[in-house]
């Protein structure tokens, strides 16, 4: 780059030729920054009001997720309390006998 902007080798140039050149590029480049630079990183603030949002979203996650852990907690408390399902009767055949056995009264 600098050879290029010397218009020649670096190496054929006096120092002092050299030195007033890299002050001279020194220069442009504070003055107008160099070609591709990125822009410089800055912290994202986060507001008040963004802050509870996230705070009430989160509270209301966790509850959710206990919600869900005790559903499923119950979920197999009856699923073990269930008999097994061989030659136990259906549902449909309790009710009947229920309604039959009422009428009987």
């Amino acid at each position: 780059m600098i050879d290029a902007a010397s218009g020649g080798e670096l190496m054929d140039k006096t120092p002092t030729i050299v030195r007033h050149l890299v002050t001279n590029m020194a220069s442009n480049t504070q003055q107008f920054g160099i070609r591709g630079a990125s822009q410089p990183q800055t912290v994202n603030e986060i507001g008040v009001v963004d802050n509870l949002r996230l705070e009430n979203q989160l509270t209301k996650l966790t509850s959710l997720v206990k919600q869900l852990a005790v559903g499923q907690h119950q979920q197999s408390i009856v699923a073990s309390r269930v008999p097994p399902q061989g030659n136990s009767p259906s549902l449909e055949d309790l009710m009947k006998q229920l309604a039959t056995s009422n009428l009987e009264f």
